[in-house]
């Protein structure tokens, strides 16, 4: 999912250290992190589909659940 790099970027999120910190979170904040990185800003529409979503919360989960918390 490396296309979508751009727009993590864009939303300030720009270092490893910030993609383990979501990775702690509950289902339900990764989720609204997800939606708010991921949603076009001037037509409020989502910029990939359901499936591409679920891939990536439960990528998140997952890396959180296999190395659990990094201290930066």
């Amino acid at each position: 999912m490396g296309h979508l790099h751009q727009h993590f970027v864009n939303f300030g999120c720009s270092s490893e250290e910030y993609l383990v910190a979501v990775s702690g979170w509950p289902s339900e904040v990764v989720r609204k992190f997800l939606i708010q990185v991921l949603m076009d800003r001037e037509t409020g529409e989502m910029l990939v589909n359901s499936m591409d979503m679920f891939v990536l919360q439960t990528h998140f989960l997952a890396y959180y659940q296999t190395y659990g918390t990094t201290s930066f």
